[in-house]
């Protein structure tokens, strides 16, 4: 379900080095031009939040995603606007 880039891996990495007591999560953020929006953040989990390790880190997805969720990668753009992204597994082998 949910795979991640090596660049998008050492961000995250980073992220929670400098945060401890935080958590990747990823949550429903509504609907954008009639897609769901998906939302990744440092957190603490919650009660209902399903639990799974990704390249050997956890990740805790809140319940209201489950109908939402397709092959998903973590990646990093770079560049202009650069920053992590969630994006659809569509023609990833």
């Amino acid at each position: 379900m949910l795979r991640i880039t090596k660049s998008a891996r050492e961000i995250l990495l980073a992220l929670l080095e400098d945060n401890p007591g935080f958590n990747l999560r990823l949550f429903f953020d509504g609907f954008g031009r009639n897609i769901p929006e998906l939302g990744l953040t440092l957190d603490r989990p919650r009660a209902r939040d399903r639990h799974m390790q990704v390249d050997g880190l956890a990740i805790y997805l809140a319940e209201e995603i489950s109908p939402f969720e397709e092959e998903k990668i973590i990646d990093f753009h770079p560049g202009r606007g650069q920053g992590l992204v969630l994006r659809p597994a569509i023609g990833v082998c």
